[in-house]
């Protein structure tokens, strides 16, 4: 065994929770300058203590219950201005709640969509970007290509 071998064999791995996570390692600049890494939520309550500040939206939480396939869960999301937190780690945000209702309803008054996203809009800054999914309205037709289905997204940048 070298020298190199014995120093790394003998470090205690490090807990990713021990040392600041540096996302800078992650924009893999090398296949294009445009590709970015983010998440499709950003209001996830899980994330607290990672992404979120503890103290600052612990009694914030809001709840609400769902059901699928018969069974209820309990989902928990921090308040829109977390947005704001968000964006000091990634440069890019999933808004993924446009697939299921349309910003604008048939008569072109604005949706609970809409509204969401003119709150988000306030916690923005200049660099910030969003992807929003297109609504099912609009785009219900998948392409399957070599077996995997993909779904058309719009990038809108505020």
């Amino acid at each position: 065994m070298g020298e190199k071998d014995s120093i790394v064999s003998s470090r205690r791995p490090i807990s990713r929770y021990e040392k600041p996570f540096d996302l800078g390692k992650f924009q893999f600049r090398g296949l294009h300058p445009r590709v970015f890494i983010g998440t499709t939520t950003d209001r996830y309550a899980g994330w607290i203590g990672q992404i979120y500040s503890r103290e600052r939206y612990q009694a914030r939480i809001s709840r609400r219950t769902h059901t699928v396939g018969g069974k209820s869960f309990v989902e928990e999301i921090l308040p829109i201005d977390s947005v704001g937190e968000y964006f000091e780690h990634f440069p890019v945000l999933e808004i993924d709640f446009t697939f299921y209702r349309p910003l604008l309803e048939k008569d072109g008054r604005p949706t609970q969509n809409y509204n969401v996203l003119r709150e988000y809009r306030m916690y923005l800054g200049e660099e910030d970007q969003l992807v929003l999914k297109v609504p099912q309205l609009i785009f219900a037709q998948n392409c399957a290509a070599g077996g995997t289905t993909w779904r058309m997204k719009l990038i809108l940048m505020l």
